[in-house]
């Protein structure tokens, strides 16, 4: 490829492949390739070309240095540094966590690279431990192919990319991402660095996500590997909400110490990561920090508050009551949607004959019922995206009981079929956001009997219907108004 012989296969992504290589002197080098598919495209020949400005703003000592290009020709080539030395995701497997002064130092050494990334006027995007190689003189970060350089304001347009475990609320949200996402993803590689799992757990996707959302991360024992200041660090860093994180520098100047001038931090950093000896195999634990490391220090008082002191619940476990409990109350409010609907539906004679109009005009009832409470799914997910599965829970079954309510009260069949359409969008969010609760608050090891509990009062409501119909009935004076079909008409 050009001046540069290949002799052997590094990687491969969905851009491009990399291959170990020669210079012409014999020095080693790593020589990224485009796919060949893309050769004729010109979206990914320009990703590409950003790809090469990216790695080359960056200073050189946190990544692998650009030697030679070409982005032009028929199969555009990137030339870089050849860093020996494994990923920090292959130090894991293969020695499991990184603990006690290795890990101070992995810290720093880390954030000193994602500070000059940020002060170079790019986001990575995609930091964690596959992308960390451990070399001899320190650990650097790899791979900038879905980097993107910052706008005036500090941001970038939203386009959801990245790995999902790793992946700040504001990515998985598809909204306007900054170095904020950089650091969120920084402290779950940290944290995986000390306990050998991800803050938020490594199951499904949708799971995984749905915790970085709404969860708390899971940080492991207050007496574990992730203790004192620097587990406080990393829980600021895993805030939700992207403006109470602190920023790499920020990060650097707490772990350093308050006695480093600004304009020399970045050069104590990578100093301080050079001194750390063969990143791969960090010494294990004393019990005493090294003393050509200072100690971490807490946050700057503008970042986020530190952890509470209690200890955390698993990943996506979610704090509060007892987790059948919480089963029961979705039970329950399932059980009552369904409820409802059934004797709605054997109300219908009693409709008609009390409030006029024709047979096939009563039947609206039912039928405007059902394409509200099936229109409404779609945006649930997003609901509870944006306001919490909880939250949007509990307004959707009072948005359901509301309805219920009034379709007790009203005064003509018209307002009965819009009474029913409220009814429905409420109904058609409860069962949905039952599911999604039951993940989340009963865990894998429970999820079944919560399932299990839903699931059962969904089957009894439809058959406990019409007697519930007959009882409100002749509970009702007269029996003869549209609340015999509503469960609150007493």
């Amino acid at each position: 490829m050009g001046l540069y012989r290949l002799v052997g296969l590094l990687g491969e992504g969905g851009q491009g492949t990399v291959y170990q290589g020669l210079a012409p002197s014999g020095e080693p080098v790593a020589v990224k390739l485009l796919h060949a598919r893309f050769a004729g495209d010109d979206r990914a020949r320009a990703r590409f070309a950003a790809e090469l400005d990216h790695a080359r703003r960056v200073a050189a000592f946190c990544t692998a240095r650009v030697l030679d290009a070409d982005v032009a020709g028929d199969r555009p080539y990137i030339v870089s540094e050849f860093v020996a030395g494994p990923s920090l995701a292959e130090v894991i497997a293969s020695g499991g966590p990184v603990r006690g002064s290795g890990l101070e130092r992995l810290a720093i050494a880390t954030v000193t690279a994602l500070a000059a990334i940020h002060e170079a006027g790019v986001v990575h995007r995609d930091f964690k431990p596959g992308n960390v190689i451990m070399g001899a003189d320190g650990p650097r970060v790899i791979d900038f192919g879905i980097a993107r350089a910052l706008d005036a304001t500090g941001t970038m347009s939203s386009v959801v990319v990245g790995t999902p475990a790793y992946m700040a609320p504001e990515q998985i949200a598809g909204q306007a991402v900054g170095p904020a996402a950089d650091v969120f993803a920084w402290a779950c590689t940290m944290a995986y660095a000390a306990n050998g799992a991800t803050p938020f757990g490594q199951d499904s996707i949708p799971a995984v996500m749905h915790r970085i959302l709404h969860a708390d991360p899971d940080l492991g024992p207050l007496d574990g590997a992730l203790t004192g200041p620097l587990r406080e660090i990393l829980t600021a860093c895993l805030a939700k909400d992207p403006g109470r994180r602190p920023s790499a520098r920020q990060i650097l100047l707490s772990l350093l110490g308050a006695g480093h001038p600004a304009d020399t931090l970045l050069e104590e950093g990578a100093r301080a990561a050079a001194r750390s000896g063969p990143a791969a195999t960090p010494p294990p634990y004393d019990g005493t920090r090294p003393s050509d490391v200072p100690p971490p220090r807490t946050l700057p008082p503008s970042s986020a508050s530190p952890a509470a002191a209690g200890p955390r619940p698993p990943a996506g476990r979610v704090r509060g009551a007892p987790p059948m409990i919480v089963a029961a109350v979705l039970a329950l409010g399932g059980f009552t949607m369904l409820l409802d609907g059934t004797m709605m539906g054997t109300a219908l004679p009693t409709i008609w004959r009390d409030l006029g109009g024709s047979y096939e005009g009563a039947q609206w009832v039912i039928t405007a019922y059902l394409p509200a409470s099936t229109m409404i799914i779609p945006v649930t997910g997003w609901l509870a995206q944006r306001f919490g599965a909880k939250a949007v829970w509990i307004t959707a079954l009072v948005l359901s009981l509301a309805g219920s309510v009034l379709c007790g009260l009203a005064w003509s069949l018209g307002a009965l079929i819009a009474f029913r359409v409220l009814q429905g969008l409420g109904a058609g969010m409860i069962l949905p956001l039952s599911r999604i609760l039951a993940v989340e608050v009963a865990g894998r090891e429970r999820l079944g009997r919560a399932m299990a509990l839903i699931a059962a009062a969904v089957q009894v409501a439809p058959i406990a219907g019409p007697p519930s119909r007959e009882w409100s009935s002749t509970c009702c004076r007269g029996g003869g108004s549209p609340c015999s079909a509503s469960p609150c008409c007493c």
